[in-house]
């Protein structure tokens, strides 16, 4: 368990037969994902504040120090799993 304001929470997991899919219920966000965020962005030929960004980046940052910390190692750090 991590429990950190940088990393959202889990709360359970578990394998439906049906799709065969592993199913992970976290705490909810609801801003997104940093990628749509991109996405949109993108969609609307616009750039984003740079106060923005490193208040994203720092967050990230402090998430994977906590989670180093704990001898975790993050595997699939990408702009999808940075949740908003």
């Amino acid at each position: 368990m991590v429990r950190n304001p940088s990393i959202v929470g889990y709360k359970e997991a578990f394998f439906e037969d049906a799709t065969s899919c592993l199913c992970i219920v976290m705490e909810f966000l609801d801003d997104g994902d940093l990628y749509q965020k991109i996405v949109k962005y993108q969609k609307e030929n616009r750039k984003m504040d740079e106060e923005q960004i490193w208040r994203i980046f720092i967050e990230m940052v402090r998430a994977l120090r906590a989670l180093h910390a704990r001898n975790i190692l993050h595997r699939d750090l990408k702009s999808a799993n940075v949740f908003l």
